[in-house]
């Protein structure tokens, strides 16, 4: 998945060839770690990230619980998201 936001100016290089992953590890320490969906200040940036990544406790809860419950055929699962 494709992920979007407004970074500082000071770590947008950071997002250079939209990367894999948030570069967390590689951020300026002498930068707060900020991104926002909209910005007069920042500058927008792209990286990738798999639903894995983006949902763990999903991913992590989830899969264990569904076979735990019974049968796939008599087992329905709902999800609601609100990003």
């Amino acid at each position: 998945m494709t992920r979007q936001a407004y970074v500082p100016t000071q770590a947008a290089s950071l997002f250079d060839n939209c990367p894999f992953g948030f570069p967390l590890d590689r951020w300026p320490e002498d930068i707060p770690v900020s991104t926002a969906e909209w910005s007069r200040d920042g500058i927008e940036v792209q990286w990738k990230e798999t639903y894995a990544t983006i949902v763990k406790e999903f991913v992590d809860v989830i899969p264990p619980a569904l076979v735990a419950s019974g049968l796939p055929d008599a087992t329905r699962l709902v999800v609601q998201a609100n990003w």
